[in-house]
């Protein structure tokens, strides 16, 4: 462990990493241009700083800035939902908690405005609307803006339809609230491309020091997820980089421009081996830089982007418990408040914000006036008089999955996944106007539900479990269905 000894496997690995995306990456690029195919993925080990190196990329964003569409991995529950006030990253990811932002760096770097992950996939049926949540926009609040969720399977027999989990399908429970995930999801995707990220931050990835040998690998991780670690608790948004990345950006004299990032700070963990250009290059932009906003709460997070016309606002609670807020937003007079779950638009001066653990608040701060929906409580009513009427029992047998039908209230047991239907009713103090919407609210519920009213299903799976209607969707004194569910994890267990 010579230093000579050292500088050759440094060496080695950065000639592995360069030969692996000539020959490799850049190739099927090509390929997919000739083609009009966009090139998408992820690279393996990326939710740890060393990745690259273990798996001859040298540098995982050297990989990455090769795919029009750079991803991570997130299938195995590397993110998960702070129960118990556990970490929301595994053992594995926890020098790299921040490991999302690799993948839109990547992106920045190269141009590009669209990063994507791969996830669920094996996090078990066990999983509810409310942890995907969680994952998912852990994720966003880093830059993630495009969501393969995984998976669908492939047939009903027994393999085919449990080798992955959770599998959605319409035998699962709770399988029609997905679409409010997916619509949830499309509109916060749409919000995350609009625009360009406002980041002048760079966290430097020290890829020499992980190749040099294992002390100096260990040594390098360490600070470098502590260094990261602190960006985000100081709330400044960042990037990462690497030796390829500076080398290859330009000096403006105000930062290193590279594809579309522009990069005022370079903040660098303690390491051993940077290249002495590189350190040259970024001694004038030494910094950790400045947090864009202080928030009172701890566990909030935010990344915003700029528009022609405004900003955008995304304030995320990765805390287990709801976080009320009040909020000092910049970027117009008119501030409004946007509902990603229904699409609703609200004026909201008051920035008074209550977010649910896992879930995004979206505001627009702009100086042009819209025309919002009301959002004051004229009055409440609860329903009442609920009773089971019919149930669907989810099943595994021996040829794979399959439901089972009844009337009434099923007997349930721990080894019982399904759902419940009710019926109630309700009772308005007057006759509904059509220009007036009403809010519906569940409390008491299972993992996911589905509300009828007038013919018409409204799928609910994350807290708080509300939507709007108009009040043409209503009547006075009428009935109303819920079907409440539980998850698959019950049946697969005691199978």
């Amino acid at each position: 462990e010579t230093e000579a000894e050292k500088q050759a496997r440094i060496d080695h690995l950065y000639l592995v990493g360069k030969l692996t995306r000539q020959n490799t990456f850049d190739k099927i690029r090509l390929w997919c241009e000739e083609n009009n195919i966009m090139y998408g993925g992820h690279l393996d080990i990326d939710n740890r700083p060393y990745g690259g190196t273990t798996k001859g990329y040298y540098s995982l964003l050297m990989g990455l800035r090769s795919l029009h569409v750079p991803g991570i991995d997130v299938i195995w529950e590397q993110i998960r939902y702070p129960y118990g006030g556990r970490c929301p990253v595994d053992d594995d990811s926890s020098r790299m908690k921040f490991f999302p932002r690799i993948a839109p760096s990547a992106a920045r770097q190269e141009g590009r405005n669209v990063a994507l992950t791969e996830t669920f996939s094996l996090s078990g049926d066990g999983i509810s609307p409310n942890d995907m949540r969680f994952s998912a926009n852990y994720q966003a609040i880093r830059g993630i803006n495009a969501f393969n969720f995984m998976t669908v399977p492939y047939g009903k027999s027994r393999c085919m339809a449990l080798s992955g989990r959770p599998a959605f399908c319409s035998e699962k429970p709770g399988f029609k609230s997905l679409r409010q995930i997916n619509e949830y999801y499309a509109r916060l995707c749409y919000l995350l491309r609009l625009g360009y990220a406002e980041c002048d931050t760079a966290l430097y990835l020290p890829c020499r020091d992980f190749s040099a040998s294992p002390d100096d690998l260990d040594n390098a991780c360490l600070s470098f997820g502590e260094l990261g670690d602190r960006l985000e608790e100081m709330n400044i948004v960042f990037d990462i980089i690497d030796d390829i990345g500076i080398s290859d950006a330009v000096d403006t004299g105000e930062g290193l421009k590279l594809g579309a990032a522009l990069y005022r700070n370079i903040a660098v963990p303690e390491c051993k081996y940077m290249p002495e250009d590189v350190k040259a290059k970024i001694a004038p932009y030494l910094s950790v830089g400045q947090p864009t906003y202080k928030f009172d709460d701890p566990m909030l997070r935010h990344l915003t982007r700029k528009l022609d016309n405004g900003r955008l606002w995304f304030i995320f609670n990765q805390g287990e418990k709801t976080v009320k807020e009040k909020l000092r937003l910049t970027g117009g007079n008119y501030i409004y408040r946007i509902d990603v779950t229904s699409g609703d638009m609200y004026l909201d001066p008051e920035q008074e914000a209550t977010i649910e653990c896992g879930d995004i608040a979206v505001y627009f701060a702009t100086d042009t006036e819209y025309n919002s929906s009301p959002d004051k409580v004229a009055f409440t009513t609860k329903a009442y008089g609920f009773n089971p009427v019919s149930y669907k029992r989810f099943l595994v047998g021996f040829n794979g999955i399959y439901n089972e039908y009844g009337e009434g209230m099923p007997d349930v047991t721990e080894d019982f996944s399904g759902e419940i239907t009710y019926i109630g009713k309700y009772s308005l103090q007057k006759q509904p106007s059509s220009h007036t919407r009403y809010r519906i609210t569940l409390e008491g519920f299972g993992v996911s539900a589905v509300v009828k009213i007038k013919g018409v299903e409204h799928p609910l799976g994350t807290t708080p479990m509300s939507f709007t209607v108009s009040g043409s969707e209503l009547e006075k004194d009428g009935e109303i269905t819920v079907t409440v569910a539980n998850t698959a994890a019950n049946e697969i267990l005691a199978k």
